[in-house]
């Protein structure tokens, strides 16, 4: 590697700039290690990861823990929230971070992630409350949606027939002019 693309593989893996590829391969090969061989892993790559990266952990992190148990993810998520940088940085920078990390999920898994998620991870009380809160309004709207989604479509089926059935009539009963 260090001759065909002029980087040496330590700067390359890294790098936060491949976190697309790292993903992959780290979600391949985390089943094969226990959890703190996997946090020790994760300390020594996204060490030096700028603090404004992230998304980029966010993503990685996502990506490595997509099939983990609840636990397994709380254990990681509160490793990486109570080491560097997040040890030392806001609690919007941390919040930042996790409201990346848990984007998209639904009430339930969120609220089973606080349920695990430990004290050394330092989140504020209120932003759990107002995540849960986002996520069961999410959930509560697309419920509507959907449900307002299929009356129209019911709706739509029953004038689009009934639509058919009157123009039949109207040829029916409209006298034939040209006989």
């Amino acid at each position: 590697m260090d001759q065909l693309y002029d980087a040496s593989f330590y700067s390359w893996l890294k790098s936060e700039e491949n976190v697309l590829v790292t993903a992959m391969y780290l979600h391949r090969i985390a089943n094969e290690y226990p959890l703190v061989r996997i946090i020790n892993a994760l300390k020594w790559l996204i060490s030096d990861w700028r603090l404004e990266s992230d998304l980029r952990r966010a993503h990685l992190l996502r990506h490595l823990t997509n099939s983990w148990a609840t636990q397994y993810t709380t254990t990681l998520i509160t490793m990486v929230l109570s080491s560097a940088p997040y040890a030392s940085t806001t609690p919007v920078q941390r919040e930042r971070f996790l409201r990346a990390f848990t984007k998209d999920w639904n009430f339930s898994k969120l609220s089973e992630f606080f349920m695990y998620l430990t004290s050394p991870a330092n989140i504020d009380y209120k932003v759990k409350c107002v995540m849960l809160q986002e996520a069961a309004r999410k959930e509560t709207l697309s419920a509507k949606l959907i449900k307002k989604k299929q009356e129209q479509e019911r709706h739509h089926r029953r004038t689009s027939s009934n639509d058919v059935n009157d123009i039949k009539r109207l040829r029916l009963s409209t006298p034939d002019l040209d006989h």
